[in-house]
């Protein structure tokens, strides 16, 4: 395994729409359900898996847009060092891996706005 980063979120109760007996909350890695701490990709302080390094860069960032983590969960997340390329194993059978790389460490801030 190897270390991917942290992030504070916030966990959510099963909504009723999952549809799934017996589960009470969700612990989910991406924010459509149980949301990140805050909307963190412009202060470009990720790693290139999409988390963070150490607690303390998200909580310079929640002070900076005054968002209190108290009611938040700290996770922390590893991850298997090869990845399933569907892609790469298509009509080679199953076996097809990849390096789990992350993308490039801190990527340039864009305009969007001034890009359309």
């Amino acid at each position: 395994m190897i270390p991917v980063g942290y992030m504070f979120k916030t966990v959510s109760p099963c909504p009723d729409w999952l549809k799934a007996a017996g589960v009470a909350d969700i612990y989910s890695l991406s924010g459509c359900v149980s949301e990140y701490f805050t909307d963190y990709i412009d202060f470009w302080k990720h790693n290139g898996y999409w988390r963070f390094d150490s607690p303390a860069i998200m909580r310079d960032i929640a002070a900076k847009v005054g968002l209190d983590l108290s009611q938040m969960t700290l996770f922390y997340y590893e991850a298997f060092d090869e990845e399933f390329d569907g892609d790469a194993a298509a009509g080679r059978g199953l076996s097809q891996k990849n390096l789990f790389r992350p993308m490039s460490r801190r990527q340039p801030k864009r305009d969007w706005k001034a890009m359309t």
